[in-house]
């Protein structure tokens, strides 16, 4: 599913308008349908449903969506209400002609020059108040006049439930930028493409969820691009490869490196998480002061073993690498200088695909680790959160959120890595020179353990992978990514289970490891929850 900027979607509208000969009122026409029955479905038609429905309008083409689903409702037997923010001599032809027929199918115009006028219509009423945003969608002009902060503020505390169609006005379509105030949705339903704004800085929050509305433009167009949403297409094919006559050998056999004193939860959640998602072989390694600990709390599937710093130690530990398809270093592993030394170690003498997450992440020095981590012989995922990411570009979290995918562009061409940027949204950029984005937003994920969690799927599912071939010149970059968008998936998909089943304040990051079976089941039977039912 393509993410888009502004200037790719104009693009994209001109070729489809040009090229594919599409009129743009039946672009508009197909919006209007498609929008109003997806609110009808999932508002409207609910049970004890009861809502005022009311449209903010703009003069041009997002008004004009607008409009377009107003008739509709208004056609299905709603009472609906649109508030133009503009007088209709700057409206634009089609927003007029829109505004023509949404009238003669019973949809009530009232001009809103003043929020007065909006505030007085909500007043009359005790009823709930569905609002949708049609007032600018990419085409903002950012920062908004007092008139049309004063309506947004006011819908903003006013409305039980706001849907913007497109862009939630007020956030630029690029950056995800608010300058000001902004519109903030429940839901946004982007049109032909999501808009990179969605998913970006402050666009994530006003979003909410975010749908996609086809409008009738080309597929053909809408699979081109760089930037991409992961589908249940996108992670499929690893899914299928499994085989029922393998064995734990040709399973994958992972390495989870962490668990420093008191941190050792860390080490047996990513090493429960690589048992779950069906590694053959998980062997947790951790510090020898720390193993006791370990041992108290592992599971006995899992093999372990213990190191130390000196030199005896490294040499046992590098004879073994090569036993291991894969290796997760990180997770709880501690900040100290041997942690260091540890991930180092890794760097230049594991050959396979090497996961490093969380403390790992914290003790590299990217200026002086670069080279190393370029020229490892096998592929390199790193895995942050936010400040992570920061620490490792030397820019702060504020400047990240305004220049992130050039940020991120920028790290993985400087290292020849693959990078999770994770977050509500999670961003996925490796070598390939695509980006996948994969918004799920869910607060009951917002805990500690969820990234070790991740870290161990991620190491579960590409030692099985790398299992299969070990010649190393065989590991082609698309199958490293499929495994990794897979690893994303199920682990916001068993999270979504954990949420429904307990609750998004109770779960923890164990009730995401609970959650994993139900995934499993619910990808072999194709019977995926939809995001309606997302938390």
């Amino acid at each position: 599913m393509r993410i888009v900027t502004v200037e790719e979607m104009k693009q994209i509208e001109k070729k489809t308008f040009e090229d594919f000969h599409m009129q743009e009122r039946l672009v508009i026409e197909n919006v209007g349908t498609q929008i109003a029955e997806a609110i009808e479905r999932e508002f409207l038609s609910q049970q004890n449903a009861s809502y005022e429905i009311v449209f903010l309008i703009g003069k041009g083409n997002n008004g004009s969506d607008g409009l377009a689903t107003a008739r509709h409702l208004a056609n299905n037997g709603h009472k609906v209400v649109v508030f133009r923010a503009y007088p209709i001599s700057e409206c634009s032809p089609e927003c007029q002609a829109q505004l023509k027929m949404a009238m003669a199918y019973g949809v009530v115009d009232v001009e809103a020059l003043q929020v007065e006028t909006l505030q007085s219509y909500f007043l009359q009423s005790s009823h709930d108040f569905l609002v949708v945003d049609a007032l600018f969608g990419v085409g903002v002009r950012l920062p908004l006049s007092q008139h049309l902060y004063d309506l947004i503020n006011f819908v903003n505390d006013h409305a039980k439930v706001t849907i913007a169609i497109d862009v939630p006005s007020g956030v630029s379509g690029d950056s995800g930028q608010v300058m000001g105030n902004a519109i903030n949705a429940q839901l946004t339903y982007c049109i032909g493409a999501i808009k990179i704004g969605c998913l970006l800085a402050d666009g994530i929050t006003y979003s909410g969820r975010v749908d996609l509305i086809n409008g009738g433009f080309p597929n053909t167009l809408l699979e081109k691009g760089d930037k991409f949403q992961i589908t249940l297409n996108d992670v499929m094919a690893p899914l299928q490869k499994r085989s029922k006559f393998s064995d734990k050998k040709t399973n994958g056999h992972v390495l989870i490196v962490g668990g420093s004193s008191g941190l050792t939860g860390a080490l047996v959640m990513a090493t429960h998480a690589a048992m779950k998602v069906g590694a053959g072989l998980v062997t947790a390694g951790t510090w020898a002061e720390s193993y006791t600990e370990l041992m108290s709390r592992i599971r006995p599937e899992a093999m372990t073993f213990s190191f130390s710093s000196n030199e005896q130690s490294w040499d046992k530990f590098k004879n073994i690498l090569p036993k291991f398809d894969a290796v997760v270093v990180g997770p709880g592993l501690g900040l100290d200088e041997k942690a260091r030394s540890v991930v180092t170690f890794l760097l230049q003498f594991f050959h396979g695909p090497l996961i490093i997450d969380a403390d790992g992440l914290r003790v590299l020095d990217i200026p002086s680790d670069a080279e190393m981590i370029r020229n490892r012989k096998g592929p390199t995922l790193l895995t942050p959160h936010m400040g992570e990411f920061a620490g490792l570009t030397k820019k702060t979290k504020s400047d990240i959120s305004l220049t992130t995918m050039s940020s991120l562009q920028e790290l993985v061409h400087k290292l020849s890595c693959t990078v999770v940027l994770k977050g509500p949204c999670t961003f996925i950029a490796g070598p390939t020179g695509k980006t996948f984005f994969h918004h799920f937003p869910n607060d009951g994920m917002a805990k500690g353990g969820s990234g070790d969690v991740l870290a161990g799927i991620l190491g579960g599912l590409l030692a099985q992978q790398y299992s299969s071939q070990r010649q190393g010149s065989d590991f082609q970059n698309e199958e490293w990514a499929q495994s990794i968008l897979l690893a994303i998936y199920l682990h916001s998909r068993a999270g979504l289970h954990a949420a429904q089943k307990e609750g998004t304040r109770s779960m923890t990051a164990m009730s995401i490891l609970d959650g994993l079976p139900e995934t499993f089941k619910e990808f072999e039977s194709g019977k995926l929850i939809t995001a309606s039912n997302s938390p």
